[in-house]
């Protein structure tokens, strides 16, 4: 399931078309977009913790703006050990560094 970032330690993101995304997989593989970069990573889980091993992450260089929110989320999502989903269907992230929220992405038919 691909989820969108929706805000970032209480922050939202703005620009619609390059929020960061999150996807988990059943085969344990978390893949994304951070922003300017794609990532891939393992992890492992169980109904209330999450650890995400550390990241492969393309190289590509953006504009300073995007740059910064990539550092910014990647820092948080590093740090994370806990997840949930609130009554809403909205999955949080959180760890040391803070909080990230994810909605679910709406796919084109």
């Amino acid at each position: 399931m691909l989820w969108v970032a929706r805000s970032l330690n209480g922050t939202p993101y703005t620009m619609e078309s390059d929020r960061p995304t999150f996807t988990l997989t059943s085969s344990k593989t978390v893949i994304g977009f951070s922003g300017c970069n794609r990532f891939t990573s393992t992890a492992q889980w169980n109904p209330e913790a999450l650890d995400i091993r550390p990241f492969a992450l393309t190289r590509m260089t953006c504009s300073p703006e995007k740059m910064a929110m990539e550092n910014a989320y990647l820092s948080v999502l590093r740090s994370v050990n806990r997840w949930s989903k609130d009554k809403h269907g909205m999955l949080k992230l959180s760890g040391e560094k803070g909080i990230l929220i994810f909605e679910r992405a709406l796919i084109a038919q």
